[in-house]
């Protein structure tokens, strides 16, 4: 039977930090085993980025394009975006692109969030969840766990989150990262200065760019990756 939106664990209202670490702790836990939990993934946001989320949200209200997302409130979960529409668009367009990165065997699955009422900054964190396939694609980071890491960490240079903070020191000990403690290092350092190097991305309706060229988006939106 499926759960109604109530019946989801949640953040306590007015939890204190202890509470929010400890829900963070578990949730990470959880996330890096299947980055894609959306229960887990709800809380872990909740407890780190809550506050910073919204000040975000009041922050986009001021701004055209922040201000037409938190109106429009498009959504990129599974469920909401047309795929077969999306597959045949032209080859290198970032819609084409983004369908074929669930086809195969990849065994990588449109994202699913929960339904619930939402403030403009709980919003803007489900958005920012829905859109971590579509980060993968544009970055071009992997979805093994190291690629999680750097996407984590372009993130955490791009907007701060405490959650992507989290994540990449999470990943330090991580087994499923397989990579050198020093290429750990250089690899995080690399993805957060492009973060940061990058224009602001949680406010790009990039449904507005079905049609566009992947390349061409990249090339406008992200800094280059190191060599």
């Amino acid at each position: 039977m499926q759960q109604s939106a109530s019946q989801y664990p949640s953040l306590p209202a007015n939890a204190s930090l202890f509470t929010r670490m400890r829900v963070g702790v578990a949730s990470i836990r959880v996330l890096m085993r299947n980055p894609a939990e959306p229960v887990y993934g709800m809380l872990f946001q909740d407890a780190l980025d809550g506050g910073m989320l919204t000040d975000m949200a009041r922050g986009f209200a001021n701004v055209p394009a922040g201000r037409r997302l938190l109106e429009q409130r498009p959504e990129l979960c599974r469920g909401h975006v047309d795929f077969e529409a999306l597959a045949k668009l032209p080859s290198g367009t970032l819609g084409r692109e983004f369908a074929r990165f669930y086809e195969g065997d990849t065994g990588v699955q449109p994202i699913f969030t929960l339904p619930r009422e939402m403030s403009d900054g709980q919003y803007l964190g489900k958005r920012m969840r829905e859109s971590h396939d579509l980060h993968h694609l544009l970055t071009g980071y992997g979805t093994d766990m190291m690629g999680e890491m750097e996407l984590q960490a372009f993130q955490l240079g791009n907007l701060g989150t405490p959650t992507s903070l989290f994540a990449v020191l999470a990943g330090w000990s991580n087994e499923q990262v397989t990579v050198p403690r020093r290429e750990y290092l250089w690899r995080i350092r690399a993805a957060y200065q492009r973060g940061r190097g990058s224009p602001e991305m949680a406010s790009i309706l990039w449904e507005d760019h079905w049609a566009t060229p992947l390349e061409q988006l990249r090339a406008r939106f992200f800094a280059s990756r190191a060599a």
